[in-house]
């Protein structure tokens, strides 16, 4: 009678231990956190931290939530929960500098007039009631800055967003930034659709970021004013342009250069209206890259089988196209800061660089191919309509191709007859640094975004990091990398590597059968063209036994080489289904499994110890 008692007052106690731990522990660790994501998408990195001890003036954050209209729904307020969490992380870490206030803007109220003064979009759910979710900023001299609607599919994003808003704030200077283009990037009227262009996303987002000042083609001097020059297809530019260009350098200038063999977005109806040959899509700037020790092949498209994405045809056949790139990692200089951390760039018709013997400046590849790469004119690109017949004649060259080069140092002139002002400013001034890209399509929406509906509103869906780059470029020139580490941590595409390094190893057998196919066919059609020769005109037409033996051995020959065409792509899709049965194998039954085991376990020991307790 007493065991029973004993063991029922030791249960009590362990539940009320148990109880009593769980609660001081909710209380002490509440404000702790597990991230167990490979890159720590969760956690605030090092570049917030340094953005924060950078603050000098108070900034309120308001973070506008319908609390009570979104009751039914859980996963909006889910969301809300750890926005709130972060937010309230980053006025922990601001050492009172930033105050949060939490408004929940119910219907009729003031804080929903001031949730719509502010420009919060509300979206409508189905239930009947706006609902605000959003955050507003607002610095000591009544400087203000908006996120209207936090979009739950953006949450890798989170961090950045809410960072490049503080950021914003506490700018007291805007970095200003000077754009020449040939190109609709920033909007403008197609005459072949009749209807205007809105500017693409990379450039709304430099905008945004920053002041950008568009300068004509024809400027004799680059404004005081501009930190940093990017030029975007420079085409067509004045001896004059080229010049200032040349002393903004020489006295130190931050310059972007995005160049191209094959501008695809280049339109051919402002081409022809400008009095230009609509084929000529090429830009290049030869007369100041050859000063600066570098040369641009804008004759060349750089063809990648590695990197190559795929495409899906016309016929709705999937394809990889040698000629749009995917660069991963591996593609991305890791010690560069406006590369390291993202995870894709996309390119399509890219050209690439070399470095000149002559060359003072010191240059550092940013974005290389791969070694299955190879050169294809332009012109063929210009005209391609099947990519397929790019993959039958890809010869790799087995070099890497620089598509993306920095260059820092102090650059000579390009012009000999420089002023006496100019050289004396040459001296006097910091070193220049210059980023060259050996594309222009990258900026271009198609190749990075897709655009959706949002509850009524247009939401851009990032998948490649085309955009991120710009801006860490931009960035980094003006002297800025506050932001570049907390925006290359939002992945976009996690590519699996290992079925791609299979799919091109089992294409590149293809083409090696596809190959010696096509030789054995010419050397057969050429040996039935020699037995024919050898005929009189009025037996052409009859087969002698020789040539009946050729055209048997041939037709063998080539039922034997599609059979082990048959057996590499048999092979190739094999090797892909194990890979995938492993992976279902891992996470449908051996993680099940080790969570069972150690369930049985726990439970094991709980019984022993209900078993001791009882014995005593």
């Amino acid at each position: 009678m007493h065991k029973k008692l004993n063991a029922k007052i030791g249960l009590a106690l362990l539940t009320f231990v148990f109880i009593a731990t769980m609660v001081v522990a909710n209380v002490i660790f509440s404000g702790w956190r597990m991230d167990f994501t490979e890159e720590k998408l969760y956690t605030l990195s090092d570049g917030t931290r340094h953005l924060l001890k950078k603050i000098e003036e108070p900034i309120e954050l308001r973070f506008y939530f319908s609390d009570e209209a979104s009751k039914a729904v859980p996963a909006l307020r889910n969301y809300a929960q750890q926005i709130r969490e972060i937010l309230e992380a980053y006025a922990d870490l601001s050492g009172g500098r930033i105050q949060l206030r939490v408004i929940d803007p119910e219907p009729f109220s003031e804080a929903e007039d001031e949730a719509a003064a502010f420009g919060l979009q509300p979206i409508d759910v189905g239930t009947g009631e706006k609902i605000y979710f959003g955050l507003v900023g607002i610095n000591s001299t009544d400087g203000q800055e908006t996120i209207p609607l936090f979009n739950i599919d953006r949450a890798d994003t989170l961090e950045y967003d809410i960072s490049r808003l503080i950021y914003k704030l506490n700018q007291t200077k805007p970095v200003v930034v000077g754009l020449i283009t040939s190109l609709p990037a920033t909007g403008g009227f197609s005459i072949v659709q009749r209807r205007p262009t809105p500017a693409w996303l990379a450039i709304q987002q430099l905008q945004q970021m920053f002041e950008v000042k568009t300068l004509t083609k024809d400027i004799e001097q680059v404004p005081a004013d501009i930190n940093v020059l990017v030029l975007l297809h420079p085409k067509g530019l004045s001896e004059k342009a080229l010049k200032a260009i040349d002393q903004f350098v020489t006295r130190g200038g931050r310059l972007l250069v995005f160049v191209d063999p094959l501008a695809e977005m280049a339109q051919a109806d402002q081409a022809m209206m400008a009095g230009q040959f609509p084929g000529s899509k090429s830009s290049n700037l030869p007369k100041l890259f050859k000063a600066w020790g570098i040369e641009f092949d804008a004759e060349h498209v750089v063809l990648d089988a590695l990197n190559g994405l795929e495409i899906v045809t016309q016929n709705n056949a999937t394809v990889r196209h040698p000629g749009i790139l995917g660069l991963k990692e591996n593609a991305l200089n890791s010690d560069d800061v406006i590369t390291r951390g993202l995870s894709m760039l996309t390119l399509s018709s890219t050209g690439h660089f070399k470095k000149l013997d002559n060359a003072s400046m010191q240059i550092q590849p940013l974005l290389t191919s791969s070694e299955q790469a190879m050169l294809v004119d332009s012109t063929r690109m210009q005209m391609l309509r099947d990519p397929t017949t790019l993959i039958k004649d890809f010869k790799a060259s087995g070099e890497r191709y620089w598509l993306a080069v920095r260059l820092t140092g102090t650059p000579p002139s390009a012009f000999e007859q420089a002023t006496k002002q100019d050289k004396q400013n040459t001296q006097t001034s910091a070193k220049a640094n210059i980023i060259l890209v050996a594309d222009t399509d990258v900026l271009s929406d198609r190749l990075w975004v897709q655009f959706r509906n949002f509850f009524g509103q247009r939401i851009a869906y990032p998948w490649a990091g085309n955009g991120a780059f710009l801006i860490n470029a931009v960035e980094n020139l003006s002297g800025s990398d506050d932001l570049i580490a907390i925006r290359s941590r939002a992945r976009h595409l996690r590519p699996f590597t290992t079925v791609d390094a299979l799919r091109v190893a089992a294409e590149a057998r293809f083409r090696d059968k596809e190959r010696e196919l096509q030789a054995r066919l010419t050397e057969t059609e050429n040996k039935l063209s020699e037995l024919q020769k050898q005929k009189p005109n009025e037996q052409a037409l009859v087969l002698s036994p020789e040539q009946k033996a050729a055209i048997e051995r041939f037709e063998q020959e080539r039922l034997r080489i599609r059979k082990e065409l048959r057996q590499v792509q048999h092979q190739l899709n094999q090797d892909i289904d194990q890979l995938g049965s492993w992976l279902k194998f891992l996470n449908i039954i051996l993680m099940p499994i080790v969570l069972t085991l150690m369930l049985a376990l726990l439970m094991s020991i709980v019984r022993r110890r209900r078993h001791h307790i009882m014995s005593h």
